[in-house]
């Protein structure tokens, strides 16, 4: 993240990742102050937030770089970029904040320590990466010393800035000649031939869904010994129980079996495989009753999540933008479980975590697309042929298409980290976070504005 912003916006994208070392200070000291339990799931929350945190400056800098192509000076259009960028930063992280309580309301354990990460970077988001990095900004663009050094400031040439005093009108448009609006059917096809494929294999096969979703026990040993397949089954075979999923990796191994253990069947099995294995034994046991209320609020978390973005969106903008955003948020859950289906890695309460997450960075880069059309349709009179209002709708989609990228790519650096570094515990978090964000993102450009 740190090389991707100096190299995108050089001085400003410095002061940024200051700002993110900040951040994370100050993220782990609330956490730490309220004495919540770091979680797997916590972390990844935390390393997501930088992602997502960054995107509050990305705005800012795209939009002081816009007002530099217009001709403004550095100061000015440092002025007006952080004005002009404060409604989109806000109602990206209040569509956020919204997920994350939701999944605090009705998530279970982890998932409680994932919201619970989530509501806390959001608000330390406002306070470092949008009034701290604008103080820290304007700081410096008062000392005069940037004026004449755009490109050092923010990656601007000097030579793109156009002289209103000569008549110079705006040089550099990115992305002018794209036609992004002629990009849709592509892109909705290719989704469409995933979900279908996915939806057909949910036919045959159904989810390989994990202990959180079906009753049952799911049992991690932990040995240095030499531990295989066969022998696990035969241990199992004598012990009476049938197992559904055997996952052996390095010194751990874990069972997924259909049984829910008793009190007195949990010692036994403890019991029997530390002595035969010297192994630690970490026994997870899942009821009938806890299956269907992990399923019951799972539905509920995703659809109250929908609800209140309808709600939001439509006040803030209008109920058709609404409808535009919940398609393209539709799409990137079906995308999730359709490439779920067909890997067939495990659904679980993580993976629900990782759909409500995808649901609040999904719709902030759909936000900061609508923005742009709002501020862009201003200019117009209410009555616009079907032609025209295309061409403003692409035109906002130019504008904003570098953001979208850079902020892509910081949450995809961040989700890239977690599967390399990460524990396999939330490996199918992480793909589902990957997988989420890359259809997040060209549903945004693709599907969301066309509806």
């Amino acid at each position: 993240i740190v090389v991707t912003l100096t190299f995108f916006y050089h001085f400003s994208g410095f002061i940024s990742t200051i700002c993110m070392l900040i951040y994370t200070i100050l993220v782990f000291g609330v956490f730490w102050t309220i004495g919540g339990v770091l979680t797997l799931p916590g972390i990844a929350a935390l390393i997501l937030g930088i992602g997502m945190a960054v995107d509050s400056n990305v705005i800012t800098f795209s939009r002081i770089k816009d007002e530099l192509y217009k001709g403004k000076s550095v100061e000015t259009a440092c002025k007006l970029g952080t004005k002009e960028s404060l409604s989109s930063i806000i109602d990206a992280n209040i569509t956020t904040l919204l997920v994350a309580i939701i999944m605090f309301i009705f998530g279970e354990s982890s998932i409680k320590g994932y919201a619970t990460m989530s509501i806390i970077t959001v608000f330390v988001t406002m306070f470092t990466m949008v009034f701290l990095t604008r103080y820290l900004l304007n700081l410096f663009v008062k000392t005069k010393f940037f004026d004449n050094r755009p490109n050092l400031f923010i990656g601007v040439s000097k030579n793109d800035i156009p002289d209103l005093n000569k008549g110079e009108t705006i040089k550099v448009e990115p992305f002018k000649k794209v036609n992004f609006i002629s990009k849709t059917k592509f892109f909705a096809t290719f989704s469409i031939i995933v979900i279908v494929v996915g939806a057909v294999l949910v036919g045959v096969k159904g989810f390989n869904l994990g202990v959180d979703f079906k009753s049952g026990s799911d049992i991690a040993l932990v040995t240095s010994e030499k531990v295989n397949k066969t022998e696990i089954e035969k241990d199992l075979k004598e012990l009476n129980l049938t197992s559904t999923e055997i996952t052996i990796a390095d010194e751990q191994t874990d069972i997924l079996i259909s049984n829910v253990l008793n009190d007195t069947e949990l010692k036994t099995v403890k019991n029997y495989f530390k002595t035969k294995y010297n192994a630690s034994v970490d026994i997870g046991v899942i009821s009938n009753v806890v299956k269907q209320d992990l399923i019951k609020n799972a539905i509920y978390s995703v659809l109250l999540s929908l609800i209140g973005i309808i709600i939001y969106v439509s006040i803030r903008f209008k109920f058709s933008y609404a409808i535009g955003g919940i398609v393209a948020l539709l799409h990137d859950v079906l995308m999730m479980f359709a490439v779920f289906a067909i890997t067939r890695l495990e659904v679980n309460t993580m993976f629900i975590a990782a759909v409500l997450a995808i649901i609040g960075y999904s719709i902030n880069d759909t936000i900061v697309c609508f923005d742009r059309i709002r501020e862009n349709l201003k200019q117009y009179d209410k009555k616009l042929t079907k032609e025209k209002l295309k061409e403003i709708v692409n035109k906002s989609l130019q504008e904003t298409f570098t953001r979208t990228i850079v902020t892509a790519l910081t949450t995809i650096f961040c989700i890239i980290g977690l599967m390399l570094f990460g524990p396999k515990d939330i490996f199918a978090f992480d793909t589902a976070m990957l997988v989420g964000s890359i259809a997040g993102t060209y549903s945004s450009i693709f599907i969301a504005i066309n509806i």
